[in-house]
């Protein structure tokens, strides 16, 4: 990687799936739904909140398909 994680991280957000979108979250203290706004510089997984707050995910499961309800 010539230019690092920025540049790797600019083309994944560029492609990523579902990127705008809701998706279900289930971590080992809690389930909720959040818009998937894409990843961070250290590589967690950004999601903004019902409330607006963005918060950064780094061990959860994701069901990207399971029919959830607009955040």
């Amino acid at each position: 990687m010539i230019n690092g994680f920025p540049e790797v991280k600019k083309k994944w957000e560029r492609y990523g799936f579902k990127i705008g979108e809701s998706i279900s979250i289930t971590t080992l203290r809690d389930q909720f739904q959040a818009i998937f706004s894409g990843i961070a510089e250290d590589g967690a997984l950004l999601v903004k909140q019902k409330d607006g707050e963005i918060k950064k995910l780094y061990s959860a499961e994701i069901e990207w398909f399971k029919d959830v309800e607009e955040c």
